[in-house]
């Protein structure tokens, strides 16, 4: 056989043995990735707070054929989160529980967005980054602490857009970027990005992908503003109000509060080293990753120009850019191992030192799987018992209205303006929850109240004569007691 013929073959067995490891090492990457979603969904299935429950009523609504609303009849667009109150109508359709439903979804939208990052790094040929990335943003705590809202499947729906469009699938990265606008807003500076980057490389208007991202979106705007007056939930406003109080933790210092958070466990102090070290290589070495982080600097941008208060969820889009940082810097690590002469050393290290940061994570995450809100338990406690003991055309005045609204089927009435929104207006600089809860109670005059005992001390005084205490409510876990009063105004 001649020597061509030999090399030929061997090329060629070479290839065909390279093309099975590599089916294999994806294969391998998308068991651990279903493996993973089920784990965490059984390690969380219980998680939840009280803003999803919100959505929650927008689909059980849907559902059961009351519209598109939160309370029976009036056409207030309260949820921030359109596409997933539809998922998760369909899932009442099929009278399945829908916190359960939602801790799934956000469970598989962990494992996603990690997978998501593998991808991205096998485009970039950065294959340790996107390793470092499919290990650990699926268990970073603050990404798992959302569980139950939209979050999780928000991330992983802009990752695969930023997936796609690495590798050159533009139609695909603009539904994907469509769908996420549509669960959040927000998702429209993701998709600024995107459509930035098409027209520097294409030099002609991306139609295409343009129609892909703006149609769904149209039929959406199309539909609230005939049924909600608006294709802007109400609550923007009302968090804005909220953020206008006296003492109210704005979104941008709650950034530094998150870091100190994480930095007061000495274990922790690694990934944000590494980050530092990630930031340069970023600039330097890995910029074909600059658009992901460009997104989560125009998010922080536009959240901190809104004047938001300091919601923990609105921090999980961060965490895609912190860990990419972290995942860079691990690289960059490898890379100054390799430069001097310890090759032989880098592959060991870098699993060492991934596992390094990994573990302080899974501390975490046992922590929080071990404990919860500790106000689902007695807030599903009183919604159940409103449900069993008072008429179905009561109203109810609270000052959080998602668990206990859900559970209650009534009509509530809340005090912090996410429902009804001229409420919102008298959170100012100069008035507390307790002012705009007084003139919410005069405006619609509710027919049930749920207090928490002391903590709106001028009402309890008020009141005494014309609500009278029925009912309460005490949990182990929950800081006070809970009193529901029944209101005579008449």
């Amino acid at each position: 056989m001649a020597p061509n013929t030999i090399i030929l073959q061997l090329r060629k067995a070479l290839n065909k043995a390279f093309s099975q490891l590599q089916k294999n090492v994806q294969s391998g990457v998308w068991l651990w990735t279903g493996l993973l979603s089920v784990a965490l969904f059984r390690a969380f299935a219980l998680k939840g707070y009280d803003d999803p429950y919100i959505t929650y009523r927008y689909a059980a609504q849907l559902a059961h054929g009351l519209g598109f609303v939160y309370n029976t009849g009036e056409r207030i667009l309260s949820t921030t989160t359109p596409l997933y109150a539809l998922l998760l109508a369909l899932a009442a359709l099929l009278n399945l529980d829908l916190p359960t439903v939602s801790n799934a979804l956000g469970s598989l939208g962990c494992g996603l967005g990690g997978l998501a990052f593998w991808q991205i790094g096998q485009r970039y040929q950065n294959q340790s980054v996107g390793s470092a990335g499919l290990i650990l943003y699926p268990t970073f705590p603050l990404l798992l602490n959302t569980l139950g809202a939209e979050m999780a499947l928000y991330n992983a729906l802009i990752l695969w857009g930023f997936a796609t469009f690495a590798h050159t699938n533009y139609r695909q990265a603009a539904f994907f970027f469509a769908l996420a606008t549509l669960t959040r807003a927000d998702g429209i500076l993701a998709a600024a990005i995107f459509f930035s980057l098409l027209l520097e490389r294409k030099r002609t208007f991306p139609w295409q992908p343009f129609l892909i991202y703006t149609l769904p979106l149209a039929v959406w705007g199309i539909f609230a503003w005939a049924y909600f007056g608006s294709p802007l939930p109400v609550t923007l406003a009302a968090k804005q109000h909220q953020g206008m109080m006296a003492h109210a933790p704005l979104f941008f210092p709650g950034i530094f509060a998150q870091a100190q958070f994480f930095l007061a466990f000495p274990l922790y102090h690694f990934h944000f080293g590494l980050a530092i070290l990630g930031f340069a290589g970023l600039l330097t070495f890995y910029q074909r990753w600059l658009p992901l982080f460009a997104w989560n600097l125009l998010y922080l941008s536009g959240y901190t120009a809104l004047g938001v208060t300091s919601y923990f969820w609105y921090y999980a889009p961060l965490v895609i850019g912190f860990l990419l940082l972290v995942a860079i810097g691990l690289a960059m690590m490898r890379q100054l191992l390799r430069r001097f002469g310890k090759q032989h050393w880098a592959p060991g290290l870098t699993f060492f030192l991934l596992l390094l940061l990994l573990l302080p994570q899974l501390f975490s995450l046992e922590y929080l799987r071990k404990t919860n809100d500790s106000r689902l338990v007695v807030y599903q406690q009183v919604g159940k018992w409103l449900n069993s003991n008072t008429a179905k055309e009561a109203s109810i005045g609270t000052l959080e209205v998602g668990i206990i609204g859900y559970y209650a089927e009534r009509r509530m009435i809340d005090f912090a303006g996410l429902l009804q929104p001229e409420t919102a207006l008298r959170l100012t600089a100069t008035t507390t929850y307790q002012d705009a809860a007084r003139w919410a109670i005069a405006k619609y005059h509710p027919d049930y109240l749920v207090l928490q005992t002391g903590v709106f001390p001028q009402i309890e005084a008020e009141l005494g004569q014309r609500c009278q205490s029925i009912k309460t409510f005490t949990e182990k876990a929950f800081p006070g007691q809970l009193t529901v009063s029944q209101c005579r105004w008449k």
